[in-house]
């Protein structure tokens, strides 16, 4: 009896069940409470590549301007400003233009000079996915585009064009409208007259959720697809503007059939076409950070601009250039306005 009692005593106790149960709830706990902090660190680091993105791009804007002595146009069009946006049309936009600049001389020179972009031979290079172009907070950006000849790599960043559509002259004119840059036209720093710190040069777009929605998209020359316009009045008068019908897309009933009204109104991705045509005529800045957009102003600097920014109340046709109405985000799109600009405000 008594060896059978040592050989009891040496033995290892196990686990209960209840006491197992303990341990694996606890490590549950620890997991619940690490995981959003693990999630939080990923997301700084693609906020810190978004930003890093833009800073590189706008540098490579910059070196544009001094050998050019201008900026590059958003858009190429052949025969004027306006008409038909068919692809036939379209030619580089000021993404292929300052290509060289992004350490991409190769890619650039493939491009064939007097060929649209949707032109068959253009496909692989349009279908190029450049990383310093692609937010990584995006989930959709890793999908082609579809539509004007297919294989459109996405693209996070857009000009900032003119607060009208793309190619109005009347707009290009008016020194509360005038952007950057434009179709067939841009302008140099020195045009700036409200400051190169105080003037958004590039803000961030979102990729298209399916493949038939062409915002997004770095080599497309069309407003939406590598551009913003018309993003401080028209009812757009903020970063991420919510309404369904704020972006006014080309293909617009195709790319709703394909996501479904629910997914695009849920992600703020709403769009409308009201003459069913090809022209995309209305975008909006948007992003997949919480709060707000990064812009890279014209001299190179980056800035969070908050959804909840102060804008003024501007709608088309026409400008009210009252100071109440005319405000923070409306002064830091156009780059001739003659308004003061608050720092406090820009955020």
């Amino acid at each position: 009896m008594q060896g059978v009692r040592k050989i009891r005593e040496g033995r290892k106790q196990a686990f209960t069940l209840v006491e197992l149960l303990v341990v694996i709830t606890i490590i549950g706990i620890l997991i619940a409470l690490l995981l959003p902090a693990v999630q939080a660190a990923r997301e700084a680091a693609r906020r810190a590549q978004c930003q890093n993105n833009l800073k590189q791009i706008a540098l490579a804007l910059l070196n544009y301007e001094q050998t050019m002595k201008c900026l590059p146009p958003a858009i190429t069009r052949i025969g004027g400003e306006t008409g038909p946006w068919d692809g036939s049309v379209l030619r580089e936009n000021w993404v292929i233009c300052i290509l060289p600049h992004l350490e991409q001389i190769g890619l650039y020179n493939s491009f064939q000079r007097g060929v649209p972009i949707s032109d068959p031979v253009h496909a692989s290079l349009r279908g190029t996915q450049l990383s310093v172009m692609m937010c990584p907070s995006d989930p959709y950006n890793r999908q082609m585009c579809s539509l004007s000849g297919g294989n459109w790599a996405r693209g996070n960043y857009g000009a900032n064009m003119l607060n009208s559509w793309a190619g109005d002259t009347n707009g290009w004119n008016n020194n509360l409208q005038r952007g950057l840059m434009d179709v067939n036209r841009a302008i140099s720093l020195s045009e700036i007259r409200d400051g190169t710190s105080h003037t958004i040069m590039i803000a961030e777009l979102r990729a298209g959720l399916v493949p038939t929605d062409r915002r997004g998209t770095w080599a497309m020359a069309m407003c939406g697809a590598s551009g913003v316009c018309h993003h401080g009045c028209n009812y757009v008068v903020r970063p991420n503007s919510c309404s369904f019908g704020d972006d006014d897309l080309a293909n617009c009933d195709q790319a709703v059939q394909d996501a479904g009204r629910d997914l695009m109104q849920r992600n703020c991705m709403g769009c409308f076409n009201p003459s069913g045509g090809s022209v995309c005529s209305q975008a909006a800045p948007r992003s997949c950070h919480t709060g707000g957009v990064f812009v890279a102003f014209a001299d190179g600097s980056v800035h969070f601009i908050s959804d909840f920014i102060e804008t003024g109340a501007q709608y088309q046709p026409g400008f009210d250039p009252a100071p109440e109405k005319f405000l923070t985000w409306q002064r830091l799109i156009a780059s001739s306005d003659g308004y003061p600009i608050d720092a406090s405000k820009v955020q």
